[in-house]
C-alpha cells in the first residue's frame, strides 16, 4: 500500500453512521480533498471551496450547524456494576451528583473518550463499556459525551472538512480542559486520585486524553506528577501528523502511555513513536476484513474508515482475551514483516504492563 508522507496533500472520508430500524448500519460518506497540515498552519485552505478566514469561519459553521462551544455540554456518564445498562450523570462541581450514584472512590475509574462526529451512543464508548462492564475487575467507568462539540446538529456530512478543522482548533482545548477540570474537583473531593485514573480516547479523543493528561499534571496541587495512564486508540492523523509535543498525544502525557496504531497514515497518526509503547496489529495500516473506501485522487491510498475503527474491537477483546504481542523495528511493520512468534513477548491492550518500551506487533482475525 502506498503510503501518505507528512508534506503529502491528506485526503480523508468522514463517515456518518446512523442505525436503521432494522439494525443494519447506513454510511454517508464523503471525499475531502487536499487538507493538509501545511494548510492547518496557514489558518486552513481548502481545495475548490472558499473557506473564511479561521474566526470567521467558526462563526459561520457555528450557526451553520449549532456546534456547542459550552463546556457545560460535556457530560460524565457513570457505569459500572451496580448500575448495569444505565448511565447516571455525574456533574462538575456537583458533590451531590456523586453521593447520589453508585461511584465507588476505592475502585479505580476509566473515562472512556470518543471522537469526531460522535458521541456516547456511538461504538467506541459502547463497545468498550460492555467489555469493561463483563470484565472480572470492577470499575468506575465514565463516559465522556463531548458529541454537541463533535458532531454538528443537523449532521450535515457536507460541511464535514469546516467542521473538522473547527473541532480541531476550538472544541479539543475546551473539551479536555473541563475534563481536567472535573478530575481536579474528583481529587478535591477525595473520590480519586492520580494513581487510580486512566483514560482511553479513540480518534481525536486520543488527543484529547493526551491534553487531560498534559492539564492535570500541570495543576499547582500536581507537583508534576502525572495520570497513571492515557491510552491512545488510533489518535487522529489529519492535522496532527506534524505538530510538537505538546498539541497531540505522546509520551510526556502520563506515567504511562500506550498506542495502538490501526490506519496509521490515513485517518490515524503515522508516527509509531509517540507513546511509551506503540502497538502495531496487523502492521498498523489496514486491518483484516476490512474494505476502506479508497481515495481516486492518490489511488491505491487507502482510508481506513474500517481499520480505523478496528482498534476499539481489538482493545474491547483484550479485556477478557490475551494478545501476546512481539517487539518490532517500525520499518519492519510498515513491510509487515514482524515476527509472529518470539521468545519474549509482552501482553496488549488493557492488561499490558506499565513498564513496557518500545514498538510491538501481534496479528488478529
Amino acid at each position: 500500500m502506498q503510503m501518505i508522507g507528512f508534506a503529502v496533500q491528506l485526503s480523508f472520508v468522514f463517515l456518518a453512521v446512523s442505525k436503521a430500524e432494522a439494525g443494519t448500519e447506513r454510511r454517508a460518506a464523503i471525499i475531502i480533498s487536499s487538507i493538509t497540515d501545511d494548510d492547518f498552519d496557514n489558518d486552513i485552505e481548502l481545495r475548490k471551496r472558499e473557506v473564511p478566514e479561521p474566526e470567521a469561519q467558526i462563526q459561520t459553521t457555528t450557526l451553520l450547524f449549532n456546534l456547542s462551544k459550552n463546556a457545560d455540554d460535556v457530560r460524565f456518564l457513570l457505569y459500572n456494576k451496580r448500575n448495569l445498562g444505565v448511565s447516571q450523570e455525574l456533574r462538575y462541581n456537583d458533590t451531590e451528583s456523586f453521593k447520589k450514584s453508585s461511584f465507588n472512590p476505592q475502585e479505580k475509574t476509566v473515562f472512556l473518550i470518543h471522537g469526531f462526529w460522535t458521541n456516547s451512543s456511538s461504538p467506541m464508548p459502547t463497545t468498550l463499556k460492555k467489555a469493561f462492564l463483563e470484565a472480572s475487575v470492577p470499575f468506575n467507568l465514565i463516559v465522556v459525551d463531548w458529541g454537541l462539540l463533535s458532531k454538528p446538529e443537523p449532521p450535515k456530512v457536507l460541511y464535514a472538512p469546516v467542521a473538522y478543522s473547527m473541532v480541531v482548533k476550538r472544541s479539543i482545548p475546551i473539551v479536555y480542559n473541563r475534563i481536567a477540570d472535573f478530575i481536579r474537583f474528583m481529587r478535591a473531593s477525595n473520590y480519586t486520585s492520580l494513581k487510580k485514573l486512566k483514560i482511553i480516547g479513540h480518534s481525536l479523543g486520543a488527543h484529547v486524553a493526551g491534553g487531560v493528561g498534559r492539564t492535570v499534571a500541570s495543576f499547582p496541587e500536581s507537583k508534576g506528577r502525572k495520570l497513571a495512564r492515557v491510552t491512545g486508540l488510533d489518535p487522529a492523523g489529519p492535522l496532527f501528523q506534524k505538530l510538537p509535543v505538546g498539541q497531540k498525544i505522546t509520551k510526556d502525557d502520563a506515567e504511562f502511555v500506550d498506542i495502538y496504531h490501526t490506519a496509521a497514515g490515513t485517518l490515524g497518526i503515522s508516527a509509531f513513536t509517540d507513546g511509551h509503547v506503540n502497538f502495531i496489529p496487523n502492521g498498523g495500516h489496514h486491518q483484516p476484513g476490512c474494505v476502506d473506501p479508497t481515495n481516486p485522487v492518490l489511488g491505491e491510498a487507502e482510508f481506513g474508515s474500517c481499520s480505523h475503527n478496528f482498534v476499539t474491537k481489538i482493545y474491547a477483546a483484550s479485556i477478557t482475551r490475551s494478545f501476546l504481542a512481539c517487539e518490532c523495528d517500525p520499518e519492519l511493520a510498515i513491510k509487515n514483516e514482524c515476527p509472529v512468534n518470539c521468545n519474549v513477548t509482552v501482553l496488549a491492550g488493557e492488561p499490558c504492563p506499565a513498564s513496557t518500551r518500545g514498538q510491538y506487533y501481534f496479528e488478529t482475525t
